[in-house]
Formats: structure tokens, C-alpha cells, sequence
């Protein structure tokens, strides 16, 4: 297993990129891929947050959290199958193994259910990490829209977040039924899992 290594004295360390999430459909008649063009019309955007006490280098295997807490989607199995396989690929092409037991770091996905105040997110986990507090505290916005997807990076064994991804506008309206939309989720997830390690 990868070591985690953790220091104490520096500042939490935020990257930020503004990344297009908005594709041309063509797909007449179908309602729902209307619906999801007009919730791709703006650009969406990609933040990372990392604990600047933590090194990546040594980690090489991941698994998902286990018993992944409630969210928007947790009733949309298909949405679920989209991003959890997207996660995947994009981790393996990023050189990570999915292992079954004793994993370097664990992986969780959050997608946020309407317009929801920021600080809501900082203990998804049952706790509140001081770096993250800081970091999303001088976030560009204060809210995250609905449909914002969050990918965070765990220690396995405290499940204390070491990095996270947020992305805004990564599930457009009725991207549960339209395969158009579950592209772009497709393409929403690769954009931001594919920013890990920092």
C-alpha cells in the first residue's frame, strides 16, 4: 500500500480552470436532448482542491467508497453506471489499478440535487477537513448549481479528503434518459477525474 505522507506548515494549494462543457447536438424530435442543450449552452467549470500536506506519488491502486452516502442520482442506476464506468476508464488511464481490498486512496462521487450553499459540502464524510475548509471557503462561488458533480480523493483509512474535483454543470436535466446527455456526463467526469494527482 502507498504511503501517505502529511507535513503541517503549508497553505492549501487550489487550482482552477476554466474548462467548455457545452457540445452540439444534433437530435431532432427528442424533447430531452432539447432540454439538454439548454443546460450545456453555458460553460461549465472545473476546480481542484488539494491538502498540500499530502504527497500522490506512492499511490497506485484505488476502490470506490463503500456504501456511497445519498445524492441527487442515487435513484438514476443508469446515471450511476455512467459515471462509475467513466471513473474508472479515466483512472486507468491515468495509471491507476482498481483493487478489491487494501487500496491506496478510495473514490467518491457527489452529485448535488438544486442549488445548494458550498460550506454543505465540506463534511460529506462525517467530517470537516481544515485545508478543504479553507479552500472551498475562497471558492469562485458560493453555491454549487444544480447538477455540479464532486470527485473526491480518500484516505482509506480515515476517509479524510486528500484531493477533490468539482465540476458545474455535469448533469444536465434528463441526462438520465438521453444519450446525449450521458455523454457529456461521460465527458464531464473524464475532464475532471482526468486533473488527479495534481
Amino acid at each position: 500500500m502507498g504511503t501517505i505522507r502529511r507535513g503541517s506548515e503549508q497553505a492549501p494549494v487550489k487550482s482552477r480552470r476554466r474548462i467548455p462543457l457545452g457540445w452540439r447536438l444534433a437530435a431532432p424530435g427528442y424533447v430531452m436532448a432539447a432540454v439538454f442543450l439548454a443546460g450545456c449552452a453555458a460553460k461549465g467549470d472545473v476546480e481542484t482542491f488539494h491538502d498540500p500536506a499530502t504527497s500522490f506519488d506512492e499511490l497506485r491502486t484505488w476502490a470506490f467508497l463503500p456504501s456511497r452516502p445519498p445524492d441527487a442520482i442515487t435513484n438514476r442506476p443508469t446515471l450511476v453506471r455512467v459515471i462509475e464506468t467513466a471513473i474508472r476508464e479515466q483512472m486507468t488511464a491515468n495509471g491507476f489499478r482498481l483493487v478489491p481490498l487494501g487500496p491506496d486512496f478510495l473514490v467518491n462521487y457527489h452529485v448535488v440535487g438544486g442549488d445548494v450553499d458550498v460550506r454543505t459540502t465540506w463534511d460529506l464524510y462525517g467530517r470537516a477537513d481544515l485545508f478543504l475548509i479553507d479552500a472551498v471557503r475562497d471558492s469562485r462561488s458560493s453555491v454549487y448549481v444544480d447538477g455540479t458533480m464532486i470527485v473526491d480523493v480518500l484516505d482509506p483509512e480515515n476517509r479524510s479528503v486528500l484531493w477533490r474535483g468539482v465540476v458545474s454543470k455535469a448533469i444536465p436535466a434528463g441526462s438520465g434518459t438521453a444519450r446525449q446527455g450521458l455523454e457529456a456526463v461521460e465527458r464531464g467526469v473524464a475532464q475532471v477525474v482526468g486533473q488527479f494527482p495534481p
